[in-house]
C-alpha cells in the first residue's frame, strides 16, 4: 500500500511546482517588480516638515530655491506663506515649464498630497530637486498672508 502513495504524492508535487513556474504567476510578478520602482520614485522626491521648510525660507534669499503652493487660486487666497507662488496642481500641466530644472523646487499644499502629486508630475516633466512638504499648511504654524 506504501508503495502506492509515493507515486501519487511525487505526481502531485510535479504538479505543484509546475504550476509555480506557469503563466498565471506573471501578474502577481509584475506587480512585486513595480512596487520598488514606485518606492524609488518616491524617494527621489525628498520630504521635509513644516519646520524644515521655515529653515529654507530663510535660507532663500540666496536664490537657488523655487517654492510653490499647488492649492486651488481660493484656497491660496484664505492664507499662503509669503514669497510662495501659486501654481494649482489644475493647471501644473500647463504651466509646469516656468519653473526652472536648475533649481530646487519646494512643494506645499493643503496636507502634502496634492504637493507629492505635482512632485511626481514634474518628475516625469524631467526635473529632478523636487521637495515635498509633508502636513502641508495643515501642519504650518508660522506666519500666513491673506489676498482680498
Amino acid at each position: 500500500m506504501r508503495r502506492h502513495r509515493l507515486p501519487f504524492l511525487l505526481l502531485a508535487l510535479l504538479i505543484a511546482l509546475a504550476g509555480c513556474g506557469s503563466g498565471s504567476g506573471d501578474k502577481a510578478d509584475n506587480a512585486q517588480k513595480a512596487t520598488p520602482e514606485n518606492a524609488q520614485e518616491t524617494a527621489q522626491i525628498r520630504q521635509i516638515s513644516t519646520g524644515e521648510l521655515e529653515r529654507l525660507l530663510d535660507q532663500a534669499a540666496s536664490g537657488g530655491i523655487v517654492f510653490i503652493d499647488v492649492r486651488e487660486p481660493d484656497e491660496y487666497a484664505e492664507g499662503h506663506i509669503e514669497g510662495v507662488v501659486n501654481m494649482p496642481l489644475s493647471t501644473l500641466e500647463d504651466t509646469y515649464s516656468q519653473l526652472p530644472k536648475d533649481k530646487e523646487i519646494v512643494i506645499i499644499c493643503r496636507s502634502g498630497n496634492r504637493s507629492m502629486q505635482a512632485a511626481q508630475l514634474l518628475r516625469e516633466k524631467g526635473y529632478t530637486r523636487l521637495v515635498n512638504v509633508q502636513g502641508g499648511m495643515l501642519d504650518w504654524k508660522g506666519p500666513v498672508v491673506r489676498s482680498q
